[in-house]
């Protein structure tokens, strides 16, 4: 089994390109991810520097469980030095279920908050025996401090197991990951909004936080170009959702997004 660690010059590398960010931004490191089949590797969740205090944070992060599985480790050895070097008290909720990883992870000493550059949490995976280009997405990520929200961003990750010539069309493009909703946060309705730089076979589907299809909004090849689709907060029964947290998964060819949607009340 074979274990990678963060290279210091592919952090360093990405610290110095990140620009100064007024709000706080999550990136993965090393990014883009390259490894063999089977092969056990890590990856830092890094905040850049130049953004504002935090003292807590949550996100999802999706990837793919038939090309990665994860390996779930320790709080203590998952937790970055970021977060442990400055506070010794932290508050933890971790759970990975089905290709979804959702944390929330807060400092606890009063008054105590952190700024980047640094890594505030570290993932594990093991690739499977095949070759495959496939991503570390972020459909949500939400930095606070003192119980205020901040703006907030994250960059997603590609990840390549084996040759990209092994893989039937090379590393695929994102354009068609362009998914957009709005307004969000939603109370009657909100409009989803893609673009296609090529006609490809296209699924847009709702799902609520346990992973459970909800609505099925759109099925089935569409041209290249611009798209819109409606969520009117119904499931396939017709019947009203209620308030809450959804995700909204568009799938064109060989790639995905996912897409946080709050519902009101």
């Amino acid at each position: 089994m074979n274990s990678r660690s963060l290279p210091l010059l592919l952090l360093t590398t990405f610290l110095a390109v990140a620009p100064a960010w007024a709000d706080v931004l999550l990136g993965i490191s090393p990014a883009p991810v390259a490894v063999e089949p089977l092969e056990v590797f890590d990856v830092d969740l890094v905040v850049a520097g130049g953004g504002d205090p935090f003292n807590a944070y949550e996100f999802t992060l999706t990837y793919d469980p038939s090309v990665l599985t994860f390996i779930e480790r320790s709080a203590a050895e998952q937790e970055g030095p970021l977060m442990t070097g400055a506070c010794g008290t932290r508050w933890h909720v971790f759970d990975e279920t089905g290709g979804t990883i959702t944390l929330t992870h807060a400092l606890l000493c009063a008054g105590t908050s952190v700024t980047g550059p640094g890594t505030v949490y570290r993932l594990r995976f093991q690739a499977a025996d095949t070759t495959a280009v496939t991503w570390l997405e972020f459909p949500a990520v939400q930095f606070a401090n003192a119980g205020i929200d901040l703006a907030s961003s994250a960059v997603d990750a590609q990840v390549t197991v084996g040759s990209t010539l092994d893989v039937p069309g090379g590393a695929p493009g994102r354009s068609t990951l362009l998914l957009r909703a709005f307004p969000n946060p939603a109370r009657v309705g909100t409009s989803l909004r893609f673009a296609l730089t090529d006609a490809a076979p296209v699924q847009l589907e709702v799902f609520d936080t346990l992973g459970r299809s909800v609505r099925l909004l759109r099925e089935g090849m569409l041209p290249a170009g611009d798209h819109e689709a409606r969520w009117d907060r119904r499931d396939d029964r017709g019947s009203a959702v209620p308030a809450g947290l959804y995700f909204i998964r568009l799938r064109a060819g060989n790639e995905q997004a996912l897409r946080r949607i709050v519902v009101l009340p």
